[in-house]
């Protein structure tokens, strides 16, 4: 049975979003941020509207928890990349010794 030599990826995971793509998620996490507001206004039986500068409060800190998760994941996908490079090429290594000593 040949063995098969692989060898480091040319490709990468696409870890980058497009402006408008990021920009649509972060309105959706400050929706999130309202809606939480809006919710917790609720469950206490008070005006779902009172004080609606706390409305865009909590959009701005779900806002800014969703570009914190954003953040994370283009750096975790990045750390992928690198560690499967990494041990691809400790395989290739592996492979073409063995094959040598063969």
């Amino acid at each position: 049975m040949p063995a098969t030599i692989l060898v480091p990826s040319q490709h990468t995971v696409d870890a980058t979003t497009t402006p408008f793509s990021q920009n649509v998620e972060l309105a959706g996490w400050a929706m999130a941020g309202a809606f939480v507001r809006t919710w917790a206004l609720g469950m206490q039986r008070r005006p779902l509207l009172e004080r609606p500068h706390f409305h865009i409060l909590f959009a701005a800190a779900g806002a800014g928890v969703g570009l914190l998760v954003s953040k994370f994941e283009t750096s975790q996908l990045a750390q992928l990349e690198k560690q499967r490079d990494i041990l691809t090429r400790r395989r290739m290594m592996r492979l073409q010794a063995a094959s040598a000593d063969a």
